[in-house]
């Protein structure tokens, strides 16, 4: 799945506002345990990636998330050059 990040403005506004918005309510949830916030944590990470470029970068550079954000193909490419 190729990520990047919206073109207008009003596009990336509103990621960021649902990445915010998600990220809270995980937040919540990991201190609650009434609601799973691990499922909340995720799409707050996607909706970031797409609302900045910067950071869309900063999030596929960390290796917890870098299967959810990056192609098959990258991840073959890279086990090549290993």
């Amino acid at each position: 799945m190729r990520l990047e990040p919206a073109k207008s403005r009003t596009a990336k506004l509103i990621y960021f506002s649902f990445g915010v918005l998600f990220l809270t309510i995980g937040i919540v949830g990991l201190l609650l345990p009434i609601l799973p916030g691990w499922l909340f944590l995720l799409p707050s990470a996607f909706c970031f990636a797409k609302s900045s470029s910067f950071l869309n970068k900063w999030l596929r550079k960390r290796k917890s998330l870098q299967k959810y954000f990056t192609d098959e193909n990258e991840l073959k490419q890279k086990e090549i050059n290993k």
